[in-house]
């Protein structure tokens, strides 16, 4: 929570999140505001960075009451730096939901550098909250699961799962696999005919990354989609109609030694994508 209606907006989602789950909601207020104000020599009223922390968990708190009275909650104010107090909150979450923009972001900017940071980095599944209101109220009955050929797709697909069942949703496991020679003007292959090659190694390769999922949850609607082309814009058009955008996430270094950055296709879908994203981390990396 910093106050901005993406934080509030998110905030609604993660509530509806916890009623499903039957989860515990803690709420975060993290900044190091007390480090630039100067300690009194003698009691005092609340610093006014606090003070204004307080009121933005205060009416978190409200809200929260506002629309149930089935979850518990907590509140904290911590202060810490954002990335390393949220990190350390991931590590015994289930989830982290944060808005798509916080109360810092100028206009125009797509999204802020504490989502990106967080959700190369939380060791728990992070959602980034975007979309309007049919995508963050679940109107539209499907989640989507991006499925790529690393073992961060296993992990996404079994949160996809878990999701679409406690949802009661479709689910949509999508593939997106692409030709070198494609992007010659002229090509021998028809594309996506059911005798080329390549889709059936994708089609084969989507099919063994859900089928022990399938079999363990047979009330789930499952739907498989193989498409060519560039897998961001596959899942980024299979968003617009999605409650919930699901990609697997193995990191890799950033090249200056600052940390981790998000691979290109979870990286862009959670810049772009017009529904709430979650990034499923690689646990073992």
């Amino acid at each position: 929570m910093d106050g901005s209606e993406g934080s509030f907006t998110a905030l609604d989602w993660a509530v509806a999140e916890a009623v499903r789950r039957g989860a515990h909601l803690h709420l975060v207020y993290a900044s190091l505001w007390e480090a630039y104000e100067a300690p009194p020599a003698i009691p005092a009223p609340p610093p006014p960075g606090r003070e204004l922390a307080e009121r933005i968990l205060a009416a978190a708190g409200e809200r929260v009451r506002a629309r149930t009275q089935d979850v518990k909650f907590t509140a904290s104010v911590l202060t810490a730096d954002t990335v390393p107090a949220l990190l350390r909150e991931s590590e015994g979450a289930s989830l982290l939901v944060l808005g798509h923009r916080g109360r810092g972001s100028m206009p125009g900017l797509l999204l802020g550098t504490t989502v990106l940071a967080v959700a190369a980095r939380a060791r728990c599944p992070v959602v980034v909250v975007r979309g309007g209101q049919p995508q963050v109220r679940g109107r539209h009955g499907r989640v989507v699961v991006g499925i790529g050929d690393t073992k961060g797709s296993a992990q996404a697909a079994v949160f996809a799962f878990e999701e679409a069942e406690v949802r009661d949703r479709r689910l949509d496991a999508v593939h997106a696999w692409r030709c070198p020679e494609r992007a010659l003007p002229v090509h021998p292959h028809t594309i996506g005919g059911a005798a080329d090659p390549h889709l059936r190694d994708a089609q084969w390769t989507l099919d063994r990354a859900i089928r022990g999922l399938t079999a363990a949850h047979p009330q789930i609607q499952v739907r498989q989609t193989v498409l060519e082309g560039r897998a961001r814009d596959a899942l980024l058009a299979e968003g617009a109609t999605a409650d919930l955008l699901v990609v697997g996430a193995r990191p890799r270094p950033a090249g200056n030694g600052q940390g981790m950055l998000l691979g290109e296709v979870s990286h862009a879908v959670v810049h772009h994508a017009p529904c709430p994203v979650v990034v499923v981390p690689d646990r073992e990396t």
